[in-house]
């Protein structure tokens, strides 16, 4: 292993004696404005920030949640849209990391190319990308539960099965601990954890053959 050089304010420093601060990007206000807020962090001895990453989010507002892979977050910048070209907002982000190094602190953000949102067009384009079941098979299990708890709260939404629309007391929430347990006892997940060793071991043989 080669451990890149670190410098913090021209001191060469080892990688184990960072000090890293987490920010989630999206709520640390404009880029403009980084100055100010982690003025903070650099006073209290961290040596590095850690941003949640900076591309454009999908639908889902999560921070790991990426529409657009190649392009910078629009809320990042002042008036929540940020300059036109891609040019200028990394140059804006550029000067941005540069006064936190002026302050003694290094930067870093995630790399998450992985992490697609749903809506994110280029999904269109390579829908083997996402998961399935058909690429992920062993997501089998969990997509049932997620289906049972869906249906549960559909009933709960519509007040079916003797489920309260809202949860106003304990016994509402038993109520609903009950239709859920009964509908997963019903999907009889154990038989996931189960194999055939016979024929498991045939399809293995098959495929090598």
């Amino acid at each position: 292993r080669i451990d890149p050089p670190v410098e913090v304010g021209g001191v060469t420093i080892p990688l184990e004696a960072l000090c890293i601060q987490t920010y989630i990007a999206k709520c640390l206000g404009p880029v403009e404005e980084w100055e100010n807020s982690l003025r903070l962090s650099a006073k209290t001895g961290y040596s590095m920030i850690h941003f949640t990453p900076l591309q454009e989010l999908g639908s889902s507002g999560s921070s790991y949640s990426i529409y657009d892979q190649l392009t910078l977050s629009s809320k990042i910048f002042g008036g929540g849209h940020g300059p036109a070209s891609e040019d200028a907002r990394h140059l804006k982000l550029r000067n941005a990391v540069d006064t936190l190094e002026r302050m003694g602190v290094l930067s870093m953000t995630d790399v998450v190319w992985n992490h697609t949102a749903s809506n994110s067009p280029w999904l269109n384009d390579h829908p083997e990308a996402g998961y399935t079941l058909d690429n992920s098979p062993h997501l089998k299990a969990a997509y049932t539960v997620d289906e049972a708890i869906l249906l549960v709260s559909l009933w709960m939404s519509q007040g079916k099965e003797g489920l309260a629309p809202e949860l106003k007391s304990e016994e509402d929430l038993q109520n609903v601990m009950k239709v859920l347990r009964s509908v997963l006892q019903g999907l009889r997940l154990w038989q996931y954890f189960t194999v055939d060793v016979d024929s498991a071991v045939l399809a293995f043989r098959a495929a090598i053959e």
